[in-house]
């Protein structure tokens, strides 16, 4: 998720992807394609990409990008851990792309105004059997942040995954 969005404001915005969230998606991503990951921030999810053999191009609001706004030329998937606060107009976006995608977003989204979303478009989720522990900054290593007030999952369409809810645990 972009550290840097000047459009989100919630101290919740500034949290960055573990390798274990990566690792739940990993499985499911094809190879061959172009990645996008539109909320590099520090660059977790790039990076873990690329440590998977995937082709990325990454961008981020604090270079000029707002991923609400702008686009690469060509991309296939988007792969990201979107600011939390803008996390609603982010799968309306990107539901409206129309391609497929795998955000990082807190469980309890999937109870909310954001169900009709759902209803119309479909969700595939991966949710894993424990709380994802993200990453804070501390000046420029990342650290393990403090416990988790709420689960997360991976939203995803268009992915094909085996099945539309997937439980992973440890």
């Amino acid at each position: 998720m972009s550290v840097f969005n000047a459009k989100a404001t919630d101290s919740s915005d500034l949290y960055g992807t573990p390798r274990s969230a990566f690792d739940l998606i990993a499985p499911y991503l094809p190879k061959g394609v172009k990645y996008w990951e539109p909320c590099q921030g520090y660059g977790a999810i790039t990076g873990f990409l690329q440590a998977e053999g995937h082709d990325v191009v990454s961008s981020d609001l604090s270079t000029g990008q707002d991923a609400l706004t702008w686009q690469p030329d060509a991309w296939d998937i988007v792969v990201t851990n979107p600011p939390w606060s803008l996390k609603g107009e982010f799968l309306e976006h990107f539901y409206g792309l129309g391609k497929p995608f795998a955000l990082l977003l807190p469980c309890d989204l999937v109870n909310g105004k954001r169900t009709a979303l759902f209803k119309q478009h479909g969700v595939q989720l991966i949710v894993p059997s424990w709380r994802v522990r993200y990453m804070r900054f501390d000046g420029e290593k990342p650290v393990e942040a403090g416990s988790p007030n709420t689960g997360s999952a991976w939203f995803c369409s268009k992915l094909n995954l085996p099945s539309d809810l997937i439980f992973v645990t440890k």
